[in-house]
């Protein structure tokens, strides 16, 4: 429901806000050791059969997580066929489905005839995930492409390849695509076009049309169309684009990304963290309508009453001094607190999006 964002960084987590929902989620695939069918490793067991497979546990492996964002990722593998025995009854009743018509005879060399993989990572501990109706939906779409020549396992994964082949994705803003080249013969050398229809027609907007638009850039992997060539595009949130290259090896290809119309919002959670002195919070404002707007109160807790240091009471406390990105209380204010060596507090702010929310961080007192 967007509320979920999604960080590439464990650190974005364990820094988020207590109500922000940010998570670091990766696919951690199976090495070919770890498929076990109940306690045997399954390459060990060449009579593996298919209600077998049904008990298949793993334990994940030590490296090559590949960290998920949102939107479509890429996990790719090397797979080597298993040996089955056919065992098609034309009569049936269940029809020739896979668990009626093979038995496994035996897996693949090391097990590839398995692909296993599992889900790990971390999320924000402080956040209600309660409240969510909806959670993070994960649907897998298999492709049969080929493997490139050359191809192998990255260290600690069964199966697991980095792909070298070119990969086209939406970018962030109206009018951009990102991509990567990729390595070896079918890598990316030239884009010659990228064309996008409207009212039937078809348009060619990474090069310039007279004085129309001019040339799209294409810089770092980031391919920017002209906002001329943009405006021919108005409905709908994104619109497909079909990009046409060349490759290293001489041949011409073509890849479809969709291309945003409207720009996406980034949205970064604040974050506040513990500062290096007494009495101190370092923080970050965020971005997007999650993003910091004003802090209204920051309170510790003394003797089972509240109190709040950011805001001055009279002449008992001043006010905290709030300077680019640093929060520092009243030495008077911290007097109160003498026990232990930090005390929590609760920050509570106003968002861009003018939503109440509250952050816990810990505050030092030595």
């Amino acid at each position: 429901e967007g509320q979920i964002t999604f960080a590439e960084d464990p650190a974005d987590v364990t820094n988020a806000a207590a109500d922000a929902y940010v998570v670091n989620l990766t696919v951690v695939p199976a090495d070919a050791t770890e498929v076990k069918v109940g306690s045997t490793p399954a390459a060990a067991d060449l009579n593996t059969t298919g209600a077998d497979l049904a008990d298949a546990k793993m334990t994940a492996a030590t490296s090559a997580a590949q960290v998920l964002v949102e939107g479509d990722n890429d996990v790719d593998f090397l797979l080597e066929k298993a040996a089955y025995t056919g065992k098609v009854d034309l009569t049936s009743a269940t029809g020739n489905n896979v668990a009626d018509a093979f038995t496994i005879d035996s897996l693949a060399e090391n097990g590839k005839g398995i692909t296993a993989f599992t889900f790990a990572g971390t999320m924000n501990a402080n956040a209600d995930w309660t409240k969510l109706t909806k959670g993070i939906k994960i649907t897998a779409v298999y492709s049969n492409d080929n493997a490139p020549v050359g191809a192998t396992p990255e260290s600690g994964t069964g199966a697991l390849f980095k792909n070298p082949n070119p990969t086209f994705k939406t970018g962030d803003e109206v009018g951009t695509i990102k991509y990567k080249t990729g390595t070896g013969s079918d890598a990316v050398a030239t884009i010659t076009k990228v064309e996008m229809s409207n009212n039937g027609k078809v348009f060619d907007g990474y090069n310039a049309l007279g004085s129309t638009w001019s040339a799209a850039t294409d810089e770092n992997g980031l391919i920017t169309l002209d906002p001329k060539f943009m405006a021919f595009f108005k409905d709908g949130k994104t619109i497909e684009a079909t990009v046409t290259y060349e490759t290293t090896n001489g041949d011409t290809k073509t890849a479809t990304v969709d291309v945003r119309l409207v720009a996406k919002e980034i949205v970064k959670a604040p974050t506040f963290t513990t500062g290096s002195a007494v009495g101190t919070i370092n923080y970050t404002v965020g971005t997007g309508n999650d993003a910091l707007q004003s802090i209204t109160k920051i309170e510790m807790v003394n003797n089972n009453t509240a109190y709040d240091g950011y805001n001055a009471l009279g002449s008992t406390w001043s006010a905290a001094t709030d300077v680019d990105g640093l929060i520092t209380f009243d030495s008077k204010f911290m007097s109160f607190f003498k026990t232990g060596s930090t005390v929590n507090a609760t920050v509570t702010y106003v968002t861009v999006g003018g939503d109440t929310k509250t952050a816990t961080v810990s505050v030092k007192l030595v």
